[in-house]
């Protein structure tokens, strides 16, 4: 029996048990922790396709907070769930049919994506072969399971992959579809623009970020021209006006003070979410992006993880879906002081969601405050490398 042919034949049938697992995953607790499935946001998806199938369109009538090339995504997913929740029916008869229809078999593209990342990381020559456990981890397949992520992921990974095999303009056009899937990858330009800028020269660097930008752009010009100005404001409006959700760096700060100073909570809470500092984090974080200056793979990989890990430090809000931005990244470094310290990370994110955020105590708002700290000691590390010109030990 051919590798390739196990490895076929162990991942459809891990798909097998899942697919008669997957109606009692939502129902299945313990201690009041969902250990295993979440389908909060995967509804949300759902019900973001809405405009499938009706005279409604996007962001006109149906509102959304993401992106066109995520609504589409959903919409293709609710298109075969349509029909697919009928096999469902055929297994489980007495489930309900609208819930249903939420999980949508969404499960089933997410996990083709996930075993596609684990498989080109298997064929990869230049990536440690055991840093597909990394993806193995709880944090990640839990989130793999119930958000979207996984795409972006796949592509941020297959542009980094690409581009190490110096294959130019496909890396960049598919850095462009992770833009347009996910907005945090935006944060990635300014690095592999000066990476381009010195291993391709300015006319090429201008073709390629050009190139990288073009899905982002076109989906927001076919937003405009079905749902107009007000259509293309609404995911941004949406964002614009989040505050901190509880779980934030600066909720972290609030934890960290209210330990001594109980009754400045509310003082702090309302400041965080009032003060317009908040949005120069970014500003400053797309500068630093800039001033990296990567003139090498590694450089260029240090300074993207910096960008990614910083701007979920600097956003009001956090979500541990994030780790699913980060993972890819950490594939291609060659550090491993950077790449354990990221493991870390990833199995602690699952210790704060679903284990701490379900289970409330002491303990979540501590997980919650080292969780910050890690991130900036991630950050940390990866400026350091970034500026150092020496060679760095390989993992493994």
């Amino acid at each position: 029996m051919s590798q390739n042919f196990r490895w076929l034949l162990q991942g459809g049938t891990a798909c097998l048990l899942f697919f008669f697992a997957l109606p009692y995953l939502p129902y299945t607790r313990f201690f009041g922790i969902r250990f295993f499935f979440n389908g909060v946001d995967t509804e949300l998806y759902f019900h973001t396709a809405a405009w499938v199938g009706t005279d409604q369109l996007p962001y006109r009538d149906v509102l959304s907070e993401y992106p066109l090339a995520a609504n589409l995504l959903f919409g293709v997913v609710r298109w075969i769930s349509n029909g697919g929740y009928h096999a469902y029916l055929h297994f489980f008869p007495n489930l309900a049919m609208d819930y249903l229809q939420v999980l949508s078999f969404i499960w089933v593209w997410m996990t083709c994506a996930w075993m596609t990342l684990l498989w080109l990381i298997r064929k990869s020559s230049e990536i440690s072969y055991w840093k597909a456990w990394l993806w193995l981890s709880p944090a990640i397949w839990y989130y793999t399971l119930h958000r979207y992520d996984i795409y972006p992921a796949l592509f941020c990974f297959l542009a980094f992959w690409f581009l190490q095999k110096n294959r130019w303009a496909l890396s960049f056009l598919l850095l462009g579809i992770c833009i347009a899937l996910k907005g945090y990858a935006l944060f990635l330009l300014p690095a592999w623009g000066f990476y381009a800028l010195y291993r391709e020269g300015f006319r090429n660097a201008i073709l390629l970020l050009t190139l990288a930008v073009s899905p982002f752009v076109l989906s927001h010009a076919a937003i405009w021209v079905m749902s107009g100005w007000e259509g293309l404001m609404v995911p941004y409006k949406y964002h614009l006006e989040r505050g901190l959700n509880g779980e934030s760096t600066y909720d972290a700060i609030i934890y960290i003070v209210k330990i001594w100073q109980p009754e400045t909570e509310a003082v702090l809470r309302e400041f965080f979410n009032t003060t317009p500092l908040l949005k120069i984090g970014p500003i400053v974080l797309l500068l630093m992006m800039a001033l990296s200056r990567p003139k090498t793979f590694e450089q260029l990989v240090h300074a993207c993880l910096f960008g990614v890990v910083g701007f979920v430090s600097v956003t009001s809000f956090y979500s541990p879906q994030f780790i699913l931005w980060i993972i890819p990244l950490a594939c291609f470094t060659a550090n491993s002081t950077l790449y354990w310290t990221i493991t870390i990370y990833s199995l602690a994110t699952y210790l704060y969601a679903p284990v701490a955020f379900d289970y409330r105590g002491w303990w979540y708002e501590a997980i919650l405050i080292g969780l910050a700290g890690w991130r900036f000691l991630i950050m940390g590390l990866a400026w350091k490398l970034l500026l150092k010109r020496a060679g760095v030990r390989q993992v493994g």
